[in-house]
């Protein structure tokens, strides 16, 4: 069935001579559904705007990540990644920049349906039935996504020559009035606010270690340091190994009041995740902490800033949460002593 599926719907007319000088429309499919993605995903979009102004642009979402792209200044259209929203687009796009990491059925279905004159995919992971060989409906396809950051993955497509990718840029919408505000309740005014994002969708800090690191950093002036823990579910976890820090855990936040808390805190320390993009986006203080893997760390490291700063770790194999391990605790203790030196 696959093999008849890629004969029949895996097919399209290539173009050899595209102009890449008189684009008018570029829609885009994300790496995946995450917050963090989509954050990233804003730069190229900026980009984008930026080398051709009259450029319509649009984003594949879903319900996790469409409020990053919705009210947002670099896109024009925000369609739903489901059959409707592929049908109601059919050949109305020009490019059609497809980041999903997999061939897929039910995507090589509706990129048929979508039928963009068009098509940049980044690499796939190969399967029997579905590959680069079989998948014929790809007109220029680049291999080795990790070769750059995924914020300035334009430099890997016909699209170069036109795009800037120097300095990327995240942009977030605006947050409403209402979410702001219960932000800040969360916060102290005396103090300095330091937002603790301890874990993410498939790997974790160890409790003990993140405890070591925050003790000796704020060693006898615990006073001086609010330490916010947002809701999760493993926040109860973290709570209780950090007690004797007077964490304060979040009721849950909508994810505008998550952005609204990161956007007001002083400071970030987060694992590989969402927070470590969305505080990238509002330049905030960040220690974010890595696992070993090269090529994640080489997509979805933080943006280069002098307040931002990655810490490669070691990483456990259980399953289905990996636990980054083997801090270096004096790197982090100085790494944070440096980002609050004009708050503690």
């Amino acid at each position: 069935m696959k093999a008849i599926i890629s004969k029949i719907f895996a097919r399209k007319k290539k173009y050899e001579d595209f102009d890449f000088s008189l684009i008018k429309s570029v829609l885009l499919r994300p790496i995946g559904a995450g917050l963090g993605d989509a954050v990233i995903l804003t730069a190229v979009l900026k980009q984008l705007k930026e080398a051709y102004p009259n450029i319509k642009t649009g984003v594949l979402a879903v319900k996790r990540n469409e409020i990053v792209f919705r009210n947002n200044p670099f896109v024009d259209k925000v369609i739903k990644d489901n059959f409707i929203g592929y049908f109601s687009n059919r050949g109305k796009w020009q490019i059609f920049i497809d980041y999903i990491p997999s061939f897929t059925t039910r995507n090589i279905i509706f990129d048929f349906i979508l039928k963009p004159k068009y098509t940049i995919s980044f690499q796939k992971k190969e399967k029997k039935y579905y590959n680069i060989n079989t998948i014929q409906n790809i007109d220029y396809y680049i291999p080795d996504l990790a070769r750059t950051h995924l914020s300035k993955s334009l430099e890997l497509t016909p699209l170069k020559p036109y795009i800037k990718t120097a300095n990327p840029e995240y942009s977030l919408p605006e947050i409403p009035k209402e979410c702001e505000e219960k932000a800040k309740k969360l916060l102290h005014k005396e103090k300095a606010n330091v937002v603790l994002s301890p874990s993410g969708t498939d790997r974790k800090i160890n409790p003990e270690e993140i405890r070591e690191i925050l003790k000796s950093a704020f060693e006898g002036k615990e006073d001086q340091v609010n330490l916010i823990i947002p809701f999760t579910r493993d926040s109860t976890e973290y709570i209780s190994v950090l007690r004797d820090l007077l964490p304060s855990q979040t009721p849950p936040l909508s994810t505008e009041e998550f952005f609204a808390l990161i956007k007001n805190a002083d400071m970030i320390i987060s694992v590989d995740s969402a927070a470590v993009h969305i505080a990238c986006a509002y330049r905030k203080g960040l220690l974010a902490f890595y696992s070993g893997w090269e090529r994640n760390f080489k997509l979805f490291a933080p943006l280069k800033a002098d307040n931002a700063i990655a810490i490669q770790s070691e990483i456990s194999a259980s399953a289905p949460v990996k636990e980054i391990k083997a801090l270096p605790v004096e790197k982090a203790v100085a790494s944070i002593r440096k980002l609050l030196h004009n708050k503690i």
